[in-house]
């Protein structure tokens, strides 16, 4: 059997590579003209008729942030957070908290930050929102957990966030676990 090579483009009709198929194949994103040589910085565009145009790459590098130095630490005066076993943040309900790190590099701005209320030490039930402060490289969130609960904040799920609003960076850091209690004063007797 006769083969032959062609060249595939996507549904944006940009240069994806090539496949070698039968000789009376017909692929549907395909043509037989190979694309021209590109540059570093160039995509090549199927303009039909066996054209091809080079274009500037307007797709965005992604960078990633490494955040380090993370901190949780009340924001009153009745420090009741603590660092339990596993590394386990515990706080009570209605505890206003803040996270605080680092982040080289980062640019000024603000973000939504999403953290997960999970059940079983993984599966997300629930969530809720941060607004995260970003300036001069510190990154700074605040907020209280309102249901007692196991809560994750975890660089997959904030990434997958960043992804869905096509923004150019993406967040690497350690995952943040809370436990959030009900806090009961016992009675001395």
């Amino acid at each position: 059997m006769n083969q032959k090579q062609v060249f595939l483009y996507d549904e944006n009709r940009l240069f994806v590579g090539s496949q070698f198929i039968a000789e009376s194949e017909k692929l549907i994103q395909s043509t037989d003209v190979p694309p021209p040589e590109l540059g570093e910085n160039e995509v090549a565009v199927y303009a039909g008729n066996g054209r091809w145009i080079k274009r500037e790459n307007t797709t965005q590098k992604i960078v990633t942030f490494k955040l380090t130095k993370l901190e949780v630490q009340s924001l009153t005066t009745d420090d009741t957070i603590r660092v339990g076993l596993g590394g386990i943040v515990w706080l009570p309900i209605n505890q206003p908290f803040s996270i605080k790190t680092t982040a080289e590099g980062i640019p000024d701005s603000q973000l939504m930050v999403m953290v997960e209320r999970v059940v079983d030490g993984s599966k997300a039930v629930d969530d809720i929102r941060l607004l995260a402060d970003i300036k001069d490289g510190q990154v700074t969130m605040k907020g209280v957990f309102k249901v007692s609960g196991n809560y994750l904040l975890r660089a997959s799920r904030v990434n997958e966030g960043l992804e869905r609003i096509g923004a150019p960076f993406r967040l690497d850091f350690k995952t943040v676990e809370f436990d959030a209690y009900e806090q009961v004063e016992l009675e001395k007797g």
